[in-house]
């Protein structure tokens, strides 16, 4: 009987976490969908951070990015695209998967670029520091929410 009523419990609170992911209010807070950066308090130091250490001309590069966390299954393609303008660097990142449907970055959601083919952000991003993402995956069959760091270095530009 006590291991029916533990089956029970883990079973209820494990659907409660699934059903949750990719619902706007959960467990990352609310999130706002764009292609460009949210404009806050949170942001702006990063941005100003962003801008100094991205001491880069404006224009189009490819850098090598280090990526960290999840299951080792899915990556990101390196060199990554990144292009500079006014001191601000964006990433064009390429899952090595189909299967991401969006990311968080600061609690602002961004959603893939492309319709077919693996799943393409384009996204704000912090060179030569080491940057926390989520990546909210439906390869489980159910969507689910993984922490990711990446590191894009800006001495490899090419």
């Amino acid at each position: 009987m006590k291991k029916i009523m533990i089956f029970m419990i883990l079973s209820f609170l494990l659907f409660g976490a699934v059903i949750s992911c990719g619902k706007e209010g959960s467990g990352t807070g609310s999130s706002e969908i764009r292609n460009e950066t949210k404009q806050t308090e949170e942001t702006k130091p990063q941005e100003e951070t962003a801008s100094k250490r991205a001491e880069i001309e404006d224009g189009t590069y490819e850098m090598e990015l280090t990526f960290a966390g999840g299951s080792g299954r899915a990556s990101i393609s390196s060199p990554a695209k990144v292009t500079v303008k006014d001191g601000k660097a964006e990433a064009e990142l390429v899952w090595s998967s189909k299967n991401y449907i969006y990311m968080l970055i600061d609690d602002v959601k961004y959603e893939p670029v492309n319709k077919g083919g693996n799943s393409t952000f384009i996204v704000p991003v912090i060179l030569d520091q080491d940057m926390k993402v989520i990546g909210c995956t439906t390869a489980m069959s159910e969507p689910h929410e993984i922490e990711y760091t990446l590191h894009i270095d800006s001495s490899s530009a090419k």
